[in-house]
């Protein structure tokens, strides 16, 4: 019998998928947005569309209950009526015990119980059938499950441990933001000149396509209302895009991000193993997409990002980077000539890189003088902070790196290490910053003077490697093993390592790859065996 409790909190949320848009939309395209936009700077346009559209939610949007966290998806009204039919039927037991009281507790308690693992079946059984088009509907489920609250504790450095969300807050808050870099970035000059490449069909477009699963952002923008209101928030939309451009202005509303730690590996009550993910707004990474575009087009044109790079080009994947990496070994070990490889591992890469010498970059690679400017207000001043379970940390300014999670983020971090490329001399191949030098064993002084080449070229980029994680693998039999260094530290030297999420291991046989993964497949099934009351073999399958 599961334990389900009675009093239940009732909490409230907008209903965003019983509004009644096609009245929404009638209101929004009523509004003279010319009127109201013209002659105001982007940062005062973004402000006046985000207040009209929080007046429209408090206005329109219904207000629902939402479901408690104490209580199971599957638990419905039919369910409290008979739970709380058994508990009557056993105070009654209890104050006259007798025979037909007795059995009549039995009846009730036989039929709560029996309706609840029917219900629970029930349900279980809608979300593998709806897991077959979205996945996500599975593993929030199976989630929900676990006893464990993520980032629930951390240790101190006295050994003493922190269970209040906002110390736990404030702490992942200091570590993420205590990686970046203090540059000494000037305020981007005013400039005007830019032109967008995008019409306002191609911003209804781009609203259409939004996914409705994603959660808004620090503005707050439902991502279901800007959908459903894509035909007349366009206009609007259109005219705060196009400001930005030509006034080479992002908006500073935009520039702020909410970070959620999330767990790599390790010890959980340890803020050096999570990750920090982070949440934009999502009209803001409409406007990105657009820009990506444009700057895409001219790193191509201008032959900026190298061949070897396979990290978020179109048409280069990580399957792209494994095979013309080990096709080019296989062949050599084929021959009899022995190969060494290194992996290199850049300390926080993302989140160090210098503002001033992307701009630098930028400009000397000859970029269009407006998309660098954009770029550099895009760059300039930018915040996160952390917010778990409700607690928002303050905020902290990111004085390097590019933002993680944006759309431009990927793409300027490879336009910033494309000329690394330039100085090697032995085969290689990269994957943003997953970087990965290798050669015939006999050309080892190429090998070496390369890892001294990407050295040099950290310091000068202000980016750290860190040895400790570097590793070396030295593939064929016959191979002498010879030692390489970084700064007079020995490259620690494995039979296997872990390329892109493919176990490699010296003797190229895959066999290590093909354990692991038969191992994670058994974890994950008898996990989602454990999480279910019931499976049929076709149920069971379809997961």
């Amino acid at each position: 019998m599961w334990n389900i409790r009675q009093n239940f909190p009732i909490l409230f949320k907008r209903n965003f998928h019983n509004a009644d848009y096609i009245f929404i939309n009638d209101v929004i395209s009523s509004i003279d947005w010319h009127h109201e936009l013209q002659d105001r700077d982007v940062d005062s346009q973004v402000a006046i569309l985000n207040t009209f559209l929080s007046s429209i939610t408090d206005t329109f949007i219904p207000v629902c209950k939402a479901p408690s966290r104490l209580r199971p998806p599957w638990f419905n009204s039919e369910l409290r009526y008979l739970v709380n039919k058994k508990k009557r039927a056993h105070q009654t037991l209890r104050n006259f015990p007798t025979p037909s009281n007795l059995a009549a507790f039995k009846k009730a308690r036989e039929k709560a119980t029996q309706s609840i693992r029917q219900s629970r079946i029930s349900y279980e059984s809608s979300i593998v059938l709806r897991s077959q088009h979205n996945p996500k509907v599975l593993f929030s489920y199976i989630n929900k499950n676990k006893k464990t609250v993520p980032a629930s504790c951390l240790k101190n450095q006295d050994d003493s441990v922190t269970t209040d969300d906002s110390e736990i807050a404030a702490k992942f808050n200091n570590y993420f933001s205590g990686v970046f870099h203090s540059t000494s970035v000037s305020p981007p000059s005013p400039v005007s000149g830019g032109s967008p490449t995008f019409t306002e069909a191609d911003i209804h477009e781009a609203l259409k396509n939004i996914k409705t699963d994603t959660s808004p952002g620090p503005d707050g923008l439902s991502p279901l209302l800007l959908k459903n209101c894509a035909s007349s928030l366009a206009l609007p939309v259109h005219i705060i895009f196009k400001t930005s451009l030509t006034s080479c202005v992002f908006p500073r509303i935009w520039k702020d991000a909410h970070i959620t730690p999330v767990f790599k590996d390790g010890s959980p009550q340890c803020v050096s193993n999570y990750r920090p993910i982070s949440l934009l707004s999502i009209l803001s990474k409409i406007l990105e997409n657009f820009v990506h575009k444009d700057i895409y087009h001219q790193c191509t044109s201008l032959g900026i990002i190298p061949d070897s790079q396979h990290g978020f080009i179109p048409g280069r994947s990580c399957n792209t980077n494994l095979l013309s990496t080990y096709d080019e070994i296989t062949r050599s070990l084929d021959a009899g000539i022995p190969c060494d490889m290194v992996f290199f591992d850049f300390r926080k890469a993302f989140d160090t890189v210098s503002h001033t010498k992307l701009i630098d970059k930028l400009t000397s690679f000859g970029l269009k003088k407006t998309t660098i400017h954009w770029i550099h207000s895009y760059l300039y001043s930018r915040r996160q902070r952390v917010v778990l379970r409700g607690n928002f940390a303050p905020w902290a300014h990111v004085t390097s790196g590019v933002p993680q999670g944006s759309v431009l983020g990927p793409l300027l971090f490879n336009i910033f290490i494309s000329d690394l490329s330039k100085g090697l001399h032995c085969s290689h191949c990269s994957y943003a910053d997953d970087l990965k030098i290798f050669s015939s064993s006999v050309l080892h002084t190429n090998l070496q003077h390369d890892i001294n080449f990407v050295s040099t070229w950290c310091q000068k980029n202000s980016l750290t490697l860190n040895p400790d994680k570097c590793v070396v693998i030295h593939f064929g039999n016959n191979n002498p093993a010879i030692p390489y260094t970084i700064n007079s530290v020995v490259i620690p030297v494995k039979s296997s390592h872990r390329d892109l999420g493919i176990l490699i291991d010296s003797s190229l046989k895959f066999h290590l790859h093909a354990e692991q993964v038969i191992s994670r497949i058994f974890w994950k099934a008898h996990y989602i065996l454990k999480s279910f009351v019931k499976l049929s073999a076709s149920l069971f399958s379809i997961l």
